[in-house]
Order: structure tokens, then sequence, then C-alpha cells
């Protein structure tokens, strides 16, 4: 069977009762929790000091014990308070990786391009000419009610992320995907509208979930069903999410018993209760000053996130950006290091090429760098022209990062004009043309993400140009037969933008997960699991022989 692709229930803190799936087939009761300000993790944040002096070493584990793993015991961690754990409609980065932990990737790959424990297709071909991909799946995956996983899942998956009129995380990645054919029970032929090889493949790192239990009318919200390290136990609305070591797991039970997922509506809440010791595993989506080493107290794991950084700029007729030589006076002026450094505590990877490391190697051996004499002398009789830069007024980050911006760009002769927005006049300013600066993000993870920001009618291209060639390079990606002519693709792209600066590029951010030294093991995050690994995860012992909590 081929399947062609195209390409919120609000949460609600009443009591009420909803069937956990499960081996026995009685239903789970959701707790009764009258709606309340504050959640387990802002509670146990608020009790603790505020200073955020780390706790002293007597607190870590007894380096000299025995450090070897051992089943038992439970760790918390706290998220955000997600709308809804069924991946067919979950948005906000914190709760995907939180999805994650439930449900298992379809394909993912280390640095050698193999597959990992956790990837649910124990291996993979590339057809020679790169248009389909063969995923042979696990044959001891079990969903969380005992089910098997099978080939006519992993259609299923496809489909619905791509074609569900919900947003999901997952849908813009889905869009080279013509479609799926189940060739028997372990077997599944994806097939892509442009060739893909070892890097672009990526795109099937999505969660996978069970046909016979999301295609029916009663899919479950909150007792999600998937077949990853951990499955969903007890749920208490606004309060906690309780999940259990799955011990059906392909790659092996965790080592833990449980993960204890405290609920906040407070972004600082979760930072405040890891400084305390009161949770033990910390994920970050934008770098703290906790992040940026490991030392006694904690480890950390970091891995890029795949979103590029830069400025938007209106090229407009009639704007002063429609010039080029202005535009390059601009990016010779911004410091994207100083952002890094002051506003990403040092957390990010400076880039001027729109073409990420993972895609290809762009090829620029030359750079712009900062030089304000050079933006200076650019600028010729234009200088003293004032410019709009806006942003949005409910982020820190904007404002810190759009007063640096306005002093460099005054430092080589421009006038500046900052204005804050709300979020949804900002974007309305952008799509009108309102603007002359502004900062924006996109996720690059293939020429799909490429033509939504820069092509003539890309729904993200906000610069107002037209570029018939730009449209013809993006497209030249996509028809690319094979890794060499793509790789060549992708740099005649990189040349182009790094030479017409259809955006500024800035940098790529960085994410985390801190974890606490009184839990041994490791990970192995990727951008898309930052978890991937934490069956490994244990209690370790104290000196005395007793485990640490």
């Amino acid at each position: 069977m081929v399947w062609l692709l195209c390409g919120i229930l609000l949460f609600a803190g009443c009591t009420e009762q909803i069937p956990a799936p499960g081996d026995s087939g009685q239903e789970a009761e959701i707790s009764a929790a009258e709606p309340s300000d504050e959640s387990a993790a802002e509670s146990a944040a608020e009790s603790a000091d505020e200073s955020e002096t780390l706790p002293d070493g007597t607190s870590g584990p007894d380096e000299s014990a025995p450090d070897e793993p051992h089943y038992g015991g439970e760790i918390t961690m706290a998220v955000l308070d997600p709308e809804t754990l069924d991946v067919r409609r979950t948005v906000r980065a914190d709760a995907v990786q939180l999805e994650m932990l439930i449900y298992s990737p379809l394909l993912e790959t280390d640095e050698a391009g193999k597959t990992t424990p956790d990837s649910l297709a124990a291996s993979y071909q590339i057809s020679e000419d790169g248009y389909t991909v063969t995923l042979n799946l696990r044959r001891n995956a079990l969903w969380h009610d005992g089910m098997q996983v099978t080939a006519e899942d992993v259609l299923y998956t496809l489909y619905i992320l791509a074609e569900t009129e919900s947003d999901n995380s997952w849908k813009d990645q889905l869009a080279s995907i013509l479609g799926a054919e189940q060739t028997d029970y372990y077997t599944v032929n994806v097939f892509f509208s442009s060739p893909v090889d070892a890097e672009r493949i990526q795109v099937l790192m999505i969660p996978v979930i069970p046909a016979h239990v999301y295609d029916t009318l009663e899919a479950p919200e909150w007792y999600a069903v998937g077949c990853g390290p951990f499955r969903v136990e007890e749920v208490t609305p606004t309060r906690e999410i309780l999940l259990a070591a799955n011990e059906r797991y392909y790659s092996g039970r965790p080592y833990l018993d449980r993960i204890r997922v405290a609920l906040t509506r407070s972004e600082d809440a979760p930072r405040a209760a890891f400084i305390q010791g009161l949770i033990q595993i910390l994920y970050e989506e934008e770098p703290s000053g906790l992040s940026t080493e490991n030392i006694y107290h904690h480890s950390v794991y970091q891995t890029e996130t795949q979103i590029l950084n830069f400025l938007y700029m209106n090229e407009r007729e009639g704007r002063v950006l429609a010039d080029g030589t202005f535009r390059k006076a601009v990016m010779y002026a911004v410091d994207a290091r100083k952002l890094v450094d002051q506003t990403q505590v040092h957390q990010g990877t400076v880039s001027e090429s729109v073409i990420p490391s993972w895609l290809a190697d762009d090829g620029i051996t030359d750079s712009y760098g900062t030089d304000p004499e050079a933006a200076y002398s650019l600028l010729g009789d234009r200088k003293q022209s004032e410019l709009v830069l806006v942003y949005d007024e409910a982020d820190p980050v904007s404002t810190a990062q759009a007063e640096i911006v306005a002093d460099n760009l005054e430092d080589v002769g421009m006038r500046i004009r900052l204005q804050a927005m709300p979020e949804a006049e900002l974007q309305r300013a952008l799509e009108a043309g309102e603007y002359d600066l502004a900062f924006g993000k996109a996720r690059i993870r293939g020429h799909e993400d490429l033509a939504a920001l820069l092509t003539s009618n890309g729904v993200y291209n906000y610069s107002g140009v037209e570029d018939e060639v730009l449209d013809q390079l993006i497209g030249a990606v996509s028809n690319a037969r094979g890794r060499n002519e793509g790789i060549l693709a992708y740099q005649a792209v990189a040349r182009y933008c790094f030479e017409n600066l259809p955006v500024c590029p800035l940098y790529y951010s960085r994410q985390a997960v801190i974890v606490s030294k009184t839990v041994g093991g490791g990970l192995t995050p990727t951008p898309s699991h930052i978890y991937s690994g934490i069956g490994n995860l244990y209690l370790r012992e104290s000196g005395d022989g007793e485990v640490t909590q």
C-alpha cells in the first residue's frame, strides 16, 4: 500500500477518568487536583533559598565510592505544563523532548551514520539514486500495551504527522516525503521528492505512534502509548506526570524505575529547583550559566538546535537595505560573537552561512568578520541613514540583542531607532514590510526549510524581494542527484547568499541537558532527541552504600 503525503485541546484541570492503556486493561484515575497557580516544581523552588549559589561539595556524590550501574530508584525533572502528550499536536520544544522519553525515533543515527540503540529502525539502506530509503524495523519492538510494532504503524505515523490539520513539530520536515509502502511486516520503503544521503535522512528522526491506539475517536491525550524507554503510569493535572520504566523496551530495561515530571507554569521554576537539588535533570532550550561547563555538581550535555538566528533586512523598493552594498555594511558592523557571548553565555556557533555544517560543507573560505572600518567605508554618502530595528518586547534576549546591534550600527555611522512590539504586532510588521531590521529564527534541516525562508514565495521570506536566481539555485538543490551533486548545489546557494545577503546570518543556537552528579551514566543527545540514551542513567550510591536521592 502506498500513502501519498501532502505537506488543541486546551488543558483542563478538572477531575476526570481516562483509561491508561496497559496489559491489565484496567482504568487509571487522574488524581483530583484543584486548579492552582503553583506546581510541584514552583512550590519546591519557592521553599528553597533564592540564591543561585550551588550547594557545596558535601552534597555531591562520594567520588571514591563504587560507581556501578544498578536498577532502581527515581529521579525528578520539571517542564512547563504541556497542553497534551499527543505528538500530533505538540509544538513546544520542551514538550517535544519530554515525549521522546515515551515514543521512539523512527530512524536515529550517530556521527558514523549507524543506527543508535534507541532507533526503531535497526538498519536502513539508501537506493543508488537517493530517492528511496528502506527501513528495517526491530522485530522485538512492542508498544507499551503489549502489541507488536509493525510497518503499518510507520505508514500511519508518516501520514498523520504530515496530514494533520493541527500544527506539530514534525510536519515541516516531512515535506520532502512523497509516500511510503510496506514491503513486509517489518520493512518500509520511504520515497523522497529529491535525493537524500546519510545526513539528509535525519528528516526521518520522528516519533512513531501506534495506529491501533491513535487512529480512533478516543485517542489518549495524556496516557500516551509509545514504544520508548518509559511509559506513562499516572497523570495528575497541573501537578505531575509519573513515567515508569518500560520492562519490554527493545534496547533493554532502563536502570531507573521512574521519572517524576513536575509540571510548572513558570519558566524560571525548573532552574531554581535544579540549583536547590530538588530535581536531577534540567532541559535548557536557551543556555544559561549552568550549562557553560561541566563542574563537580552536575554534567552538561549540549547539542546544536539546527536553529539559525539572523537579521531580516527589508529589501523592498525605496528602502535603504534594497542596496546590497548597504546590506554588506550591516554584515560587517554586527558583532555576532558579542551577541553569543553576552546573550547566550558563550553557547552558540557563529555562522555567516545559511548552509549549516550538518547539511553540507558550504565551501566559503572568506569571511566578513566584524570590521567597522569596512562598514564605514561602504556606507559612503549614506552615513546617518536611519533604520528601524523591531523586536519582541516580551523577549529579554531580543531586547538585549537589539541594544548590542544598535550600538554596532551606530558606531559605523548609522542611526538606529529601536521599536519594541508585542509578538502579534511584530508579525504584522514583518508581513507588511513596516520595518528595516528584525530578528529572525529558522530551523534549517534541508532544502525545504531554505526554500521557506529564502525563495520568492517562501512563507517566511519577509524581505519583500523576488529573486529568480536564488529560486533556481534552491530548486537545483531539490533536483540534485547523488551526494556530490547535492553538495555542489548547496555550495552554490551558500555562495550566492554570502554575496547578496537575503538575510544577515548571526549564529546557530545550542541547547543542553544538565544532569546532577547524583545520577550516573551518560546521554548521547542529538538536536531532535536531547534525552537520547536516558536508559543508561542510574542513581549513584554514596560511600556508605546508600542510593543517593
